[in-house]
């Protein structure tokens, strides 16, 4: 079976592989601590402090096989800066500018969104003076004049 591809910038590689190490280091310290802390509480069979660090543990075990698992099928891709304006619709008009980044970089706040989404993927792609058609996640058709687009040094 082929592995699903998870797309990342320099930066976010770099990112998650410090996350990576502190939860691998220091996280798992932290945790080990936590349980020998509800450890010392008695009876394990009735401890919930136990219960929660031995779960809190757990879960922290599955987010670093999960990000040693995207670390491992990384794709890499330039962190773009897009302007597009919207043909249709009530925002008919507006000008938006996104940042198409790697999948653990999503910021919506901050203009930031996924290569992998709908209207990442159809940006990414598109050059300058085309217009793109995306079906949104609900059904909706939108299209978007691209109007910018540049690569994001690693170092802005």
């Amino acid at each position: 079976m082929e592995q699903e591809k998870v797309y990342f910038t320099k930066r976010g590689y770099k990112q998650l592989q410090e996350k990576l190490e502190y939860l691998k280091s220091q996280g798992r310290k932290d945790a080990a601590a936590r349980i020998a802390e509800a450890r010392s509480f008695g009876d394990l069979s009735e401890n919930a402090e136990y219960d929660a660090a031995k779960n809190e543990q757990g879960l922290m075990e599955e987010e670093i096989n999960k990000l040693e698992d995207s670390l491992h099928n990384a794709t890499f891709v330039d962190e773009l800066i897009v302007k597009i304006k919207r043909l249709d619709g009530k925002r008919a008009g507006d000008e938006m500018e996104y940042h198409i980044v790697g999948t653990y970089e999503v910021d919506i706040k901050q203009r930031k969104i996924s290569r992998e989404s709908a209207v990442g993927k159809a940006i990414a792609d598109g050059k300058v003076g085309e217009t793109v058609s995306v079906t949104l996640p609900n059904g909706n058709l939108s299209r978007y004049k691209i109007l910018e687009r540049r690569v994001v040094d690693e170092n802005e």
